[in-house]
């Protein structure tokens, strides 16, 4: 799948995983955002699980379904990095 942003802002995209399910990842965080912090407010606003994995040097955010529209939603109402992320 292609991601959503450019290299500069935090990037969000689908993966496709087993049985038809998707997950999705987030990634290029601001280095002072608390990530432990964030993805237990994404778990519990969302109702899926999420965790933070380390891949290739980078720090992302994998959270089980199509969470993406939620995370726009989520990031614009608290007002946390709406800018860094691109409208869909």
């Amino acid at each position: 799948m292609e991601p959503q942003q450019e290299a500069s802002g935090i990037r969000m995209w689908v993966e496709p995983r087993s049985r038809n399910r998707v997950a999705t990842i987030i990634e290029n965080f601001p280095a002072d955002w608390n990530l432990d912090a964030l993805v237990r407010e994404f778990r519990h606003a969302f109702r899926c699980g999420g965790i933070i994995d380390f891949k290739r040097g980078l720090t992302i955010i994998r959270l089980q379904g199509d969470q993406r529209q939620n995370v726009l939603d989520f990031c614009a109402e608290r007002r946390v990095g709406e800018d860094a992320f691109m409208q869909m």
